[in-house]
């Protein structure tokens, strides 16, 4: 299992300097290599940041044994967290697709709102191109991650919501919870 991951995240990261392609599919919905590794990218940031409270990058934490448990090192377990978060992804996308779920006019403009707040959140238009090449996204997977959101909060909420799939109630937490810390 180490050695399958360590091999797709070695083509994932050198597919994705060229033309991106599809890294993986559920149905008609498609995660392009850039936006996984991208994902990546997160992820190690996230991992640095918040777990071990750096900010810059040292190879021998990756080469370390996870706190995870699971044979494998902190390196593959950062890949083996954001593939599985972008299978889900991109399964409870399917999901609302499949659920005729489908973006409202007042959805396609909280994206437009969305993008455009991203956007201004950097001082020029320069150094939000240069965070999508350095994430190694083009514009147009930029914006279908945004859009892929909305559809991802809408499949969400029907999977948990009353009547859901995997219905969610307060009942449902006290139960885990009494069943689970008492």
């Amino acid at each position: 299992m180490k050695k399958f991951l360590l091999i797709l995240v070695l083509i994932f990261v050198f597919s994705s300097c060229s033309n991106s392609s599809t890294a993986f599919s559920v149905g008609s919905t498609s995660i392009s290599e850039n936006a996984f590794y991208s994902e990546l990218l997160n992820y190690k940031t996230d991992f640095l940041f918040n777990y071990l409270g750096v900010t810059e990058d040292n190879e021998a934490i990756w080469t370390q044994d996870s706190p995870e448990g699971r044979n494998e090192n902190v390196g593959e377990a950062v890949t083996r967290m954001a593939t599985e978060e972008m299978v889900q992804f991109a399964w409870v996308i399917e999901y609302a697709k499949d659920n005729g779920l489908k973006l409202t006019d007042d959805d396609k403009k909280a994206i437009e709102e969305d993008k455009k707040a991203f956007r201004d959140s950097f001082e020029s238009e320069e150094e939000f191109k240069s965070y999508l090449e350095k994430m190694h996204l083009s514009e147009k997977e930029f914006n279908t991650y945004i859009e892929n959101t909305y559809y991802y909060d809408k499949g969400f909420e029907k999977l948990i919501s009353k009547g859901g799939e995997y219905e969610v109630t307060e009942e449902t937490f006290k139960k885990y919870y009494e069943e689970n810390f008492f």
